[in-house]
Parts: C-alpha cells; sequence; structure tokens
C-alpha cells in the first residue's frame, strides 16, 4: 500500500475566494473584518441545506486533488537512475584499511584498490561489486557497470553501486604501488592516541618512572586505530600519516581472579563492564612487537538506559619483573602501565 504525504505547503488562497468557498453565510450579511490577520466575520453565519452540499462537494473534491497530486508528487520523487557508466578497471590483491561516509556518518574499513585503465594511482572503492567473489592473493581485471541513485525518502539520499559485467582476468600475485591505507588525516587527527599512565612502587621510583616515561609501549603521539567487523583488526600511524603497524586483534574473555593485584594501584576511569586479554597479532597472524595486555572494559556512565554504550578498553601490562631485571638498585616492588584507547566504531 503506498502512503501519499504532503510534502510541501498549500498553494496560496485569496482570502476573498476562500472565505466565500467555505464561509458562504458571508454573502447573507456576514461581512470580513479587518483587512490583516485572522480572519473574522460579524454577523450570523447562516446557510440553507443546498448550500451545505455544495460545501461539502467542494471539500470533497479539493481532498481529492491535493491526494492525487501528493501521490503523483511521490512517484516522481522515488528512486531515480542519475547516471550509468561502464568501464574496466584493475582491483589489487588485498584490501586496504580506508575510511567512506554513510548516512552522515564516517565508517572505517578494509576496502578494494582499484586504478582505472590510463590511471597510475591507486583509489578507493567503497562497497560491493554485485556478482563478484572476491579472494585475496589474486589481482583481477573486471569490466564493471557504475550506477548512481538519488531517492530522497532513503536516509542516505544519493548513492552508488556497482556490478560485474565481465572478469577479464585472475592472476595470483602481489599488487605493486599499493598505499598503505586510505585514511584522511582528518579522520584520525587528535582521536585514537593512547592515553598513558603507569605507576611504580619501588625505592627510587624516579628512575623507574623515567625509563617508563621515555620507552612507552606504544610510540609516544601514535595513532592506534581498532576497527573491523567485531573490532578485530588494528593499524598505527604516526602524525604524518605513515604505518608503523597494522594486523589482527585477538580477543579472549578473563576472570578478574587471573589479573595481577599490581593493577588496582592504577585503576580504570569509569564503570568495569568486562575483562579480556589481547594480542596485537601481524597481518599474518604471528605475535607481534606489542606484548598481550589485560583489558578492562570501561564505560563512562552508570546509566542502566536501553542506548548503546561506547565502551573504553584499559590495556594493562605488569612490568613488574622486567623492571627489577632493568633497574636492580632501584628496589622495584610493582610496576604497571595502562593505556586508554579509543574504538572506531
Amino acid at each position: 500500500m503506498k502512503v501519499c504525504r504532503y510534502a510541501g505547503r498549500p498553494p496560496y488562497c485569496n482570502r476573498d475566494v476562500f472565505c466565500l468557498l467555505l464561509f458562504p453565510a458571508a454573502i447573507h450579511g456576514g461581512k470580513p473584518s479587518g483587512e490583516s490577520g485572522p480572519i473574522r466575520f460579524k454577523g450570523r453565519l447562516k446557510w440553507n441545506s443546498m448550500e451545505i452540499r455544495i460545501i461539502g462537494a467542494a471539500v470533497a473534491l479539493s481532498a481529492a486533488a491535493f491526494v492525487l497530486a501528493s501521490c503523483t508528487r511521490d512517484a516522481e520523487e522515488g528512486r531515480q537512475v542519475t547516471d550509468y557508466r561502464e568501464y574496466t578497471l584493475t582491483l589489487a590483491s588485498e584490501r586496504i584499511p580506508g575510511v567512506f561516509t554513510s548516512c552522515g556518518n564516517d565508517v572505517m574499513t578494509d576496502v578494494y584498490a582499484v586504478r582505472q585503465d590510463g590511471d597510475n594511482e591507486w583509489t578507493m572503492m567503497s562497497g560491493t561489486i554485485e556478482g563478484f567473489d572476491y579472494e585475496a592473493g589474486y589481482e583481477y581485471r573486471l569490466r564493471v557497470g557504475e550506477t548512481s541513485y538519488l531517492d530522497y525518502s532513503m536516509g542516505e539520499p544519493a548513492w552508488t553501486e556497482y556490478s560485474l559485467l565481465e572478469e577479464i582476468s585472475r592472476e595470483r600475485k602481489e599488487s605493486e604501488g599499493l598505499p598503505d591505507h586510505f585514511i584522511p588525516q582528518s579522520y584520525y587527527q587528535d582521536r585514537f592516541v593512547p592515553e598513558y599512565r603507569y605507576f611504580v612502587d619501588a625505592d627510587d621510583p624516579e628512575l623507574v618512572g623515567k625509563g617508563l616515561g621515555s620507552s612507552p609501549v606504544f610510540p609516544a603521539g601514535c595513532h592506534c586505530i581498532i576497527y573491523g567487523t567485531g573490532l578485530s583488526e588494528w593499524i598505527v600511524l604516526d602524525d604524518s600519516g605513515k604505518m608503523t603497524g597494522r594486523g589482527i586483534l585477538e580477543k579472549k574473555n578473563k576472570d578478574y581472579g587471573e589479573f595481577p593485584d599490581s593493577y588496582l594501584k592504577l585503576p580504570p576511569e569509569g564503570n568495569v563492564r568486562g575483562y579480556m586479554e589481547w594480542k596485537f597479532l601481524d597481518e599474518d597472524g604471528n605475535a607481534g612487537i606489542y606484548p598481550t595486555f589485560d583489558v578492562f572494559l570501561v564505560s563512562g556512565t552508570s546509566s542502566r538506559s536501553e542506548q548503546p554504550v561506547f565502551v573504553t578498553p584499559y590495556l594493562y601490562v605488569d612490568l613488574t619483573e622486567s623492571c627489577k631485571e632493568k633497574y636492580p638498585e632501584a628496589g622495584v616492588r610493582s610496576a604497571v602501565v595502562s593505556y586508554a584507547v579509543e574504538l572506531s566504531y
């Protein structure tokens, strides 16, 4: 069933015509008072049965015309194809972290890297290609159709869809000249910088604290972005956008009793909702340059609202034993570091 709606202002009606149509009593002695402001009448409103039938018929006809115009306008404003073109492109052997806009929000995920005939640079293609089954490790030559749509009844009125017309070739190889990512600086600037804290209990805490402060686990000023389906991928960028690491995030649940008591010296800020263990693996699933972290999942408020709750992970590592070995003269009893990281939902 089609629901009709009026999407604009009704046409302007001359006030005298309007009065005569809906208030024919005006011709029986009622006179409009004033030339501006609300319409008022002096005298008694009087009409006979014939006038009532005429009024009813006029109102019904006006309503029918109004509904018909609304439905016609809806049909004209439905989904429209604004552009269509076909071309040949090369699709890279791996997907790359990138950011695109959907319904006014920035979305970060792994996207296709493509290059059209005659282009030297790889560019990002957001979305999927209908009818195409992608397998990493292969470089493809494809003939695709690109259709642009416009529909103001949608949350995002303008969008583009791709369809496979022909798979020209499929070659197992590593594509050359790929960029590290398609993440604009505006997306990560002033964001995703791990908040670093540490705690030291020692006879000479300044010596140990100086070492922990100058040699953090994550490079100072880096941007650590955790993203993807199930927040299962990570990438670390410096301020210039250079990638210093990328890989898979392996997660598992833990019990609080498995955490060392030293974490109580540096408690997370907020309400703890869960406990986990995170491993930052490289792209091949091997242990990377970062240690295994114990994680407190923390929310900022104690609200019981049904609204989605955004969680901040607090990553912890107990460095007591390593600091004892590195600073034997410092009398280290406890050393803990912690990072609060922002997730890319």
